[in-house]
């Protein structure tokens, strides 16, 4: 593991898991293990597939954008079929964790 996906995985983790804390409406410790583990999932796999598909000079291309809402929806099948939690509460958690950190992905495309 290189420094840089490490540093990737834990900004992921510290900015996601609290969002998730946030929006459990039950059982919150429960829910943010789930999270961090469907993250050690997804992770890996969107930076692989990021790696093969991606266009680093198009980081908003449609490979960035078919990857990050398969993690959305990777994790939302996570959060129902882990916790419970209803369609509609997981999609939105999901999205809601997922978000701010696909936006800071963009950072560094930008300031180069």
């Amino acid at each position: 593991m290189s420094a840089t996906y490490a540093l990737a995985l834990a900004v992921t983790l510290a900015v996601e898991l609290p969002i998730v804390a946030a929006m459990a409406r039950s059982a919150a410790r429960r829910v943010v293990v789930d999270a961090a583990l469907l993250n050690l999932v997804t992770h890996p796999l969107a930076a692989l597939a990021f790696a093969a598909w991606g266009d680093p000079a198009s980081i908003l291309g449609p490979a960035f954008l078919g990857i990050e809402a398969a993690v959305v929806a990777a994790e939302a099948v996570g959060f129902r079929s882990l916790t419970g939690m209803s369609w509609p509460r997981a999609w939105a958690v999901s999205l809601a964790a997922n978000l701010p950190t696909a936006l800071l992905s963009l950072a560094p495309a930008a300031i180069a």
